[in-house]
């Protein structure tokens, strides 16, 4: 949880219109609480309150949830750009995959996801 870390330093954020985005062209400030909370859990499989907690931040309060964020989406891209995908069919097919399976979000069901 060193990208914790990071967010509890106190480092300023950088202007609305230079922070990262969970989508392009879509900023942290226009999403709600509960939007980014979501991302949040879907970006990093934990609980966003466990992350405010360890960070010192409330969280409740919607600076403090585009704070964390915005350190994970870059902790995030470094993480992808630090694991390059193979450019042949199979590396196409695996990138094509793990993005089904995160915009699909966690199965509820318990039973793993068959490709057809």
């Amino acid at each position: 949880f060193s990208v914790l870390k990071q967010v509890k330093r106190g480092e300023l954020l950088p202007p609305e219109d230079q922070r990262m985005c969970f989508k392009e062209g879509v900023p942290l400030h226009t999403l709600d609480h509960e939007d980014i909370v979501g991302q949040l859990r879907r970006l990093t499989g934990e609980d966003p309150d466990m992350m405010f907690e360890m960070a010192g931040l409330n969280p409740k309060e919607q600076e403090s949830a585009i704070r964390v964020a915005h350190f994970m989406i870059i902790a995030a891209n470094a993480t992808l750009a630090a694991q390059p995908i193979p450019q042949d069919k199979a590396g196409k097919d695996a990138a094509q995959a793990a993005v089904e399976l995160v915009e699909a979000g966690p199965s509820t069901s318990g039973e793993a996801s068959k490709r057809p």
